[in-house]
């Protein structure tokens, strides 16, 4: 009797999780045994379910996905995880891979991809989308060069650096926004994606960075 290989999917999108249940039913090998729309509800899940493998996206409510890989493989290393997502900058993926993923793949691969990928992460094998393996090898090279500049450095556009300066300077969401004449959303929409791009999750850790770059100066 073939024994199906237990798949949880954490997605916060309903139709693309219903897609994935659709497919998989064609499946004799695999077999959906939870879902999860947030970080949070992924950790819980994968602790009642204990399945084979997870695939999940990075961006989600409540925690994101480097979060809830660090914290699923910090408890239970055996479940294999795989990123499915449609971000494919060098920076996300290096994190996903240095939390503990098995495997990153991009949204708009073949299913035929995705069925590689979950074999070659379930037989014990790192998965990586060929697509975007060129970008990782130049970024390792790059960081072997003398005085290599940090990916990261050059992530955030040229407005999000204006209102990274200001936040390293002590000011407000609405401080901010009065100042580029921009809504409280838009700022608060500012800063949620400098702190995803970067890495960094409090305003110290933000300030520090601008620091080090040289975006803001120091008072002292």
């Amino acid at each position: 009797m073939n024994i199906k290989k237990r798949i949880i999917l954490v997605e916060e999108n309903r139709l693309i999780r219903a897609g994935f249940q659709s497919l998989f039913s064609l499946y004799t090998d695999y077999e959906i045994v939870g879902e999860a729309c947030n970080g949070l509800d992924a950790i819980e899940c994968a602790k009642e379910c204990d399945p084979d493998l997870i695939i999940t996206e990075l961006i989600m409510p409540r925690m994101n996905g480097i979060e809830v890989i660090k914290e699923i493989k910090k408890h239970s290393s055996h479940i294999k995880i795989l990123v499915l997502t449609t971000y494919r900058d060098e920076d996300r993926i290096l994190s996903a891979f240095q939390s503990g993923a098995d495997g990153y793949l991009i949204k708009d691969s073949s299913v035929q991809e995705l069925e590689q990928a979950i074999n070659y992460i379930l037989d014990g094998n790192l998965y990586i989308c060929p697509r975007i393996t060129q970008g990782i090898i130049g970024l390792f090279i790059d960081s072997k060069r003398p005085n290599a500049i940090s990916y990261r450095d050059n992530l955030i556009t040229h407005r999000e650096k204006e209102v990274l300066k200001l936040i390293a300077e002590g000011y407000t969401n609405k401080e901010i926004a009065r100042f580029l004449s921009i809504s409280v959303r838009t700022a608060e929409k500012h800063r949620e994606n400098i702190m995803e791009k970067l890495g960094l999750h409090t305003t110290a850790a933000l300030t520090t960075f601008a620091l080090e770059k040289g975006i803001v100066q120091s008072s002292s």
